[in-house]
């Protein structure tokens, strides 16, 4: 069952530093997530193999032994576990180290010190996970990329406006109309550049996937 709400995720927290495993845990129970807390990594691998069910693990991303991104790939290459949603946690805001976490399949990189809010919506990444057999919308540069199925479903409810060749759905690009929803006056285009100036949902195309 797709979990709705905090009081039916169990959180496996990981973390070295005493203090911080006890206010983070707090927040969490706060939030009325249920909480195991571990204090390293070889802890969290042992608890995951232990067969409790947790349905997503927070951890530090800074640990001696096996560290934050060393259990997430270990998470990640795990046949029974690699669904999980995984949530990192540091100090630590150097670009390359956020973007190495993001690479290796964390859903979301916290900031130290974790606040309330921070984590009071973390339950939503274990309802995407579970949604992940239905249809969810895709975006290439800013068009919603679609597969020929949901096109011709679409198309048959008339949902899309008009179609050209292979599948190609033209509309107008939100930019040509002002914020009070009135059309532009189209100063710095032509009315043929304004006719032709258009974004495209593209059926059954890959979206291309940007590092982060």
């Amino acid at each position: 069952m797709a979990s709705s709400s905090p009081d039916e995720v169990h959180v496996l927290l990981v973390d070295d530093d005493r203090v911080t495993r006890t206010v983070v845990a707090g927040l969490l129970r706060k939030c009325r997530y249920q909480v195991t807390s571990v204090s390293s990594g070889r802890e969290a691998l042992a608890m995951l193999a232990s067969g409790t069910e947790f349905n997503l693990l927070l951890t530090d991303v800074m640990m001696p032994d096996v560290d934050g991104p060393a259990l997430l790939h270990r998470v990640r290459e795990d046949p029974d576990l690699h669904e999980m949603p995984v949530v990192m946690m540091s100090s630590n805001e150097h670009a390359e180290v956020v973007l190495n976490c993001l690479r290796l399949g964390a859903e979301d990189y916290l900031l130290k010190p974790v606040t309330k809010k921070a984590v009071k919506h973390m339950w939503a990444h274990v309802w995407r996970r579970k949604q992940s057999n239905q249809m969810v919308p895709r975006f290439e540069n800013g068009a919603e990329v679609l597969d020929d199925d949901e096109f011709d479903h679409r198309m048959a409810r008339g949902s899309l406006a008009s179609a050209g060749e292979h599948g190609v759905v033209t509309v107008p690009d939100p930019d040509e109309f002002s914020s009070d929803g009135e059309h532009s006056d189209g100063d710095d285009l032509s009315d043929e550049d304004n006719q032709t100036h258009q974004r495209e949902f593209v059926a059954g195309a890959a979206p291309a996937r940007e590092a982060g």
